[in-house]
């Protein structure tokens, strides 16, 4: 019996000692990654960080995928934020692109949906909006659906979602016009991956 104590005794101070002397315990956190997601597209510079003091700030806010109860996809919408360069927090634009269901049953992930002319009410409708704000406070918003008597929508979008690592990947490209101006931008065969989403479940 005393030697089954002592054992015990011998095999705990052998793991505590263990333990203190592992290097990876007293390591620091690793640092937050530098960027929100891997993006590209021609005509646009994608930076969605900006520095506080020493402190490197990244805005990854706002992507989301919504499902209703039994796990559908009703909706999706993915926002890159780009930023300023320097110290103070300004917005280069802004581009936000989703998925509206309309009535769709669900929205399929790796499915590529386009649009040329009015919504249709049925398949799910691709929507893109872009501010370009160039480091000022108010932006110019170009959208993919402009008013001309009745709305006329362009562009297609692919959402792949991975439910592992909770992120996006995917394409689009969309023609936008000002609604009420003359000014056009083109967003063409934008690529991304890596895309952080939150999930958002809404009852039946």
């Amino acid at each position: 019996m005393d030697k089954i104590v002592y054992f015990l005794i011998s095999f705990l101070f052998f793991f505590t000692n263990c333990q203190k002397d592992d290097p990876s315990s007293s390591l620091p956190p690793p640092p937050l990654p530098s960027s929100c997601c891997i993006f590209s597209e021609s005509s646009l510079n994608y930076n969605p960080e900006y520095q506080v003091g020493n402190q490197t700030i990244v805005i990854c806010e706002g992507t989301s995928v919504t499902t209703d109860a039994n796990g559908d996809i009703i909706a999706i919408q993915a926002i890159f934020n780009s930023l300023c360069s320097g110290s103070t927090y300004a917005n280069d634009w802004v581009l936000t692109v989703a998925l509206d269901r309309q009535q769709a049953p669900t929205i399929q992930s790796g499915i590529t949906y386009t649009v040329n002319g009015m919504a249709n009410g049925v398949d799910p409708l691709p929507i893109c909006s872009f501010y370009d704000y160039n480091c000022q406070q108010i932006g110019t918003n170009y959208i993919n659906n402009v008013p001309s008597g009745t709305a006329v929508y362009n562009g297609s979008i692919t959402f792949n979602v991975d439910w592992t690592n909770y992120t996006l990947s995917g394409n689009f490209n969309f023609n936008l016009q000002e609604p009420l101006g003359t000014g056009t931008k083109s967003i063409n065969n934008c690529i991304f991956s890596e895309l952080t989403f939150q999930h958002i479940q809404v009852p039946l």
